[in-house]
């Protein structure tokens, strides 16, 4: 679980407003094995693409799973069929 902000300068030749701030509130659930799931939840004040843009909310939901990274034991299987394919 985690909460944070952001304050981002605008370039002024592209924005009415000087700057954005966002506010942001996600929980990370651990479904199983390696799998996880993300909902976040992004509040956006201060739209800096113009001042009359009113506060926008959004919402996600990420899906995450890992994957094993490949150790010694997996390196050396993986060796043995590269010299099984080149014998053949």
């Amino acid at each position: 679980m985690g909460i944070g902000m952001g304050l981002s300068r605008m370039n002024p030749n592209l924005f009415d407003r000087p700057s954005e701030l966002t506010f942001k509130a996600y929980y990370q659930a651990h479904l199983f094995a390696a799998t996880f799931l993300q909902p976040t939840v992004t509040y956006i004040p201060t739209p800096g693409l113009s001042s009359a843009t009113p506060g926008a909310l959004a919402t996600t939901l990420r899906l995450t799973v890992l994957f094993r990274a490949m150790n010694d034991d997996n390196h050396n299987h993986f060796d043995r069929l590269k010299g099984a394919i080149r014998r053949t």
